[in-house]
């Protein structure tokens, strides 16, 4: 869309057929850039399959070197295994020995009537001396990875920290003042500019539907609810419409107030005259998806 479109659309006392025009024009760019996406999705998967392509042959490549390696051990291991097995029984056979030994010692002892013959400590030398395979090694144990520690309920944290729960974590990331870029308004509404980011680290793909009009809150320091605003390239008085997307695992997205405007620098904008001394500070909550419950402290300096 051109300026001198956009020029007329935020001016005053417009006629139906110019605002007719301004929504064909923005209709049109809507579906350029739906082409746009769908041409970019095509080359990714494109690149996609010829990755796994490769990675296919790489697979049948090292598990031929592995059946060579492995049957080039095997060989190897069998002549040593058979050298073992000979010391093996030959331990085998001199610890017999001593039990028998024993034995015969006791069964004198006993028909004689000695009471002062003692019995031999052949057993315990032939035990010390017998080779290590009677004994069952103890299992390595590894550590293991910490799990993220989730927020504890009822935290309110600051810009910049991010709310970690069920394997998702949201960040306020950034927080902007200014004015409803709107010019029908008057006077011009004050309020701020809000960003969050959104990541999966929860080890699967996840669907995520939300309308940021529901998902997201604030109060001012008096405890009365913000009226909030979408942030669409350039007017913040639309209403946020539902996005739906299968949110990656590992992946970070932005959440926006509009499903076709991923140019946004920011999520939402909630209106509040931030030149007034009253006004001190916001709290923003958040519900969506896994998280429920976050809550950021947004001071306010005059």
């Amino acid at each position: 869309m051109s300026d001198q479109d956009l020029d007329k659309y935020r001016g005053a006392g417009i006629t139906r057929q110019e605002k007719d025009e301004i929504l064909r024009l923005k209709q049109q760019e809507l579906n350029l850039k739906q082409r746009e996406i769908i041409a970019i999705e095509n080359r990714n998967n494109n690149i996609r399959n010829l990755i796994f392509s490769m990675i296919g042959v790489l697979i049948v490549l090292i598990g031929g070197l592995f059946f060579v390696l492995r049957t080039v051990s095997n060989s190897n291991m069998n002549a040593n295994t058979e050298d073992d097995s000979n010391r093996e029984l030959l331990a085998i056979q001199s610890t017999n020995d001593a039990l028998a030994f024993q034995l015969t010692a006791v069964k004198l002892n006993e028909s004689s009537g000695n009471s002062q013959l003692q019995p031999t400590n052949s057993l315990q030398a032939s035990t010390a001396t017998s080779p290590a395979f009677n004994q069952i090694p103890t299992p390595t144990s590894y550590p293991t990875s910490t799990p993220i520690t989730d927020t504890p309920p009822g935290s309110v944290l600051d810009v910049g920290q991010a709310w970690k729960q069920s394997g998702f974590e949201l960040m306020l990331t950034e927080v902007e003042m200014g004015t409803a870029s709107n010019s029908r308004l008057d006077p011009v509404e004050w309020g701020l500019f809000i960003s969050f980011d959104l990541s999966n680290f929860s080890g699967n793909d996840v669907p995520v539907r939300y309308n940021l009009a529901e998902a997201i809150t604030a109060v001012d320091n008096f405890g009365n609810n913000l009226k909030i605003g979408s942030v669409n390239q350039d007017f913040t008085e639309l209403i946020p419409e539902t996005v739906s997307e299968v949110f990656r695992n590992g992946s970070t997205i932005k959440l926006l107030s509009l499903p076709v405007h991923g140019d946004s620098l920011f999520s939402v904008f909630f209106y509040i005259d931030v030149t007034s001394e009253r006004n001190t500070e916001v709290i923003v909550n958040v519900n969506i998806s896994r998280v429920s419950n976050a809550r950021w402290r947004i001071p306010i300096y005059h």
